[in-house]
């Protein structure tokens, strides 16, 4: 993305006490959940993505899933979230 402000949608973000804990990427069939993962990896990467300036820094964990197969991981510094 790269740009100073990124406009991002989540599918579905989890809440406790309206601090977001949890977010989930819903994605179809065809597209497998390492590909989610990915995705939030950029996501994170992402200079304008709100991730470090915002109550966003306080998720703790990442859910993808495509039906089939879900996986889940820790928000763990950058390097140990390449994929």
């Amino acid at each position: 993305m790269n740009t100073e402000i990124a406009i991002t949608v989540y599918d579905v973000m989890l809440l406790i006490n309206g601090v977001p804990v949890v977010q989930i990427e819903l994605k179809t069939l065809a597209v497998s959940p390492r590909r989610a993962m990915q995705q939030i990896v950029d996501y994170k990467a992402d200079p304008g993505n709100g991730y470090s300036k915002t109550l966003l820094c306080f998720l703790q964990l990442f859910i993808v899933s495509n039906r089939t197969d879900t996986w889940y991981f820790a928000n763990n510094n950058a390097r140990q979230l390449q994929l």
